[in-house]
């Protein structure tokens, strides 16, 4: 299987939530260090953000396009199950997380941040109650898409703060840790 290409800085959490995914079912991939907001860099999306993958003639954007483009690849439907509620379920928090916790997770430095984000978590120790992984029993695009978010936050916050009273969230974390697709695309 020929190479993807995988536009972005690996310090992105986006960036590293597609390299997961390359690991995670078997396609290679190689990174290539973008310029953020250089002419290269809107040459590949329109939008200026990251990753973008080329694979062949095709140039997708977008961190759950790109996903699901790399199921398809892989011939699999490990990311996203091919249909029904399993399907919606992965699709929804994804959406929801880039919606609302992408910004106070990752960005958010004040009081207020802060609070959006322990309401996030809260939803995350909420979706576990039925299964090990945010969707339920089977890793998913759900658990790569956040499990990025979340390390990055926890370089500026206590671990403590974080998983106090959410342990299925903790052993969940501890879980994604111990993927090798979370250690190899580990920056510090």
């Amino acid at each position: 299987m020929t190479p993807v290409k995988l536009h972005g800085f690996a310090q992105s959490t986006y960036v590293r939530t597609a390299a997961m995914a390359c690991i995670e079912l078997g396609v290679p991939y190689e990174l290539v260090a973008l310029d953020f907001r250089s002419p290269d860099h809107r040459t590949l999306h329109p939008f200026l953000k990251m990753p973008i993958l080329s694979d062949g003639d095709a140039t997708i954007c977008e961190t759950i396009a790109i996903l699901a483009h790399l199921d398809e690849k892989a011939g699999r439907s490990k990311l996203f199950p091919k249909s029904g509620s399993s399907r919606i379920s992965v699709l929804s928090i994804m959406s929801a997380a880039g919606d609302n916790l992408y910004q106070p997770v990752v960005h958010g430095e004040d009081e207020s941040a802060i609070v959006q984000a322990d309401a996030g978590f809260d939803w995350m120790q909420s979706l576990l109650k039925d299964g090990d992984f945010l969707a339920g029993q089977d890793l998913s695009g759900a658990d790569l898409f956040l499990a990025p978010m979340l390390s990055y936050h926890l370089k500026r916050r206590e671990p403590a703060d974080v998983f106090v009273e959410r342990k299925a969230l903790s052993n969940w974390y501890d879980r994604m840790k111990d993927r090798a697709s979370f250690a190899q695309t580990d920056v510090a």
